[in-house]
């Protein structure tokens, strides 16, 4: 047992020293307990949990709770869509670095832990990715972030209760209105269940119109309240929908070039 400890040990400093651990955010070398280099860390923008507004997750001062009705009960985004956290993801998806998907996944349970407290969940489940969009990363992202959290937060994970259709325009293409109207039967329920509190995740809120119809559908099925958590959120007044879109697009072409994905 003692040499095979020992084996162990050496082969992972071998890996370490060949491959070692780099920041998320901009790729320096890192401490292997960390994800985060200390500069990102400092500059990376979390949403306030102290200010948060429950039902729209977006800091009090951003508070659109009056423009919508939405179907699920809360939601908790842990960090603003902008620089470093927006980078990340975009490597996470399009740069096809699924592991990344651990350093949201745990910045999502944690958030769970901590502000869903008292909340029993009889399952999780992640919005559900289109074909298209399994095609376009190469990977389900939002399954994996899914499959990490059901393991920090031991609920039981239930993906396929949840199906999209193929049909319809993609969100990011729509403004803030049309995003309501465009969702609208793009995503249905596969069975019934028994339960009273579901987790459903997704990795990027920006209207939350996409969390509230994937909440509709779960309580068609039977479920009694929805709860929400994303990695990260726009804040919709701080943008107007050309200029989230043309960050997005800017973003993706300069992330494609370095990566040539």
């Amino acid at each position: 047992m003692k040499i095979n400890n020992i084996i162990k040990g050496c082969n992972t400093c071998v890996l370490q020293s060949l491959f070692p651990k780099q920041c998320v955010g901009c790729g320096e070398i890192i401490k292997n307990n960390e994800y985060l280099c200390q500069f990102c860390k400092r500059d990376i923008k979390r949403i306030n949990a102290g200010k948060r507004c429950f039902k729209c997750g977006l800091e009090k001062d951003d508070c659109i709770c009056k423009e919508r009705v939405y179907y699920f009960e809360k939601v908790i985004c842990v960090f603003e869509y902008t620089d470093i956290a927006r980078q990340t993801i975009l490597r996470y998806k399009i740069g096809r670095k699924s592991h990344y998907a651990e350093f949201f996944a745990k910045q999502m349970a944690k958030a769970v832990k901590n502000e869903y407290k008292g909340v029993n969940f009889d399952f999780i489940c992640a919005v559900p990715a289109s074909n298209k969009s399994k095609r376009k990363y190469g990977f389900d992202h939002t399954k994996r972030l899914c499959e990490i959290m059901s393991g920090e937060l031991k609920i039981p994970m239930f993906y396929e209760i949840l199906k999209c259709n193929e049909t319809g325009a993609d969100q990011h293409s729509k403004g803030t209105n049309e995003r309501f109207s465009n969702v609208s039967g793009k995503y249905f329920y596969t069975r019934k269940v028994n339960c009273k509190n579901v987790l459903l995740i997704d990795d990027i809120k920006t209207t939350g119109a996409t969390l509230s119809e994937c909440a509709k559908q779960l309580l068609f099925a039977g479920a009694d309240t929805v709860y929400c958590v994303t990695a990260l959120t726009h804040i919709p007044h701080r943008y107007d929908d050309d200029t989230l879109k043309e960050q997005s697009l800017l973003t993706k072409i300069k992330l494609l070039k370095k990566w040539q994905v």
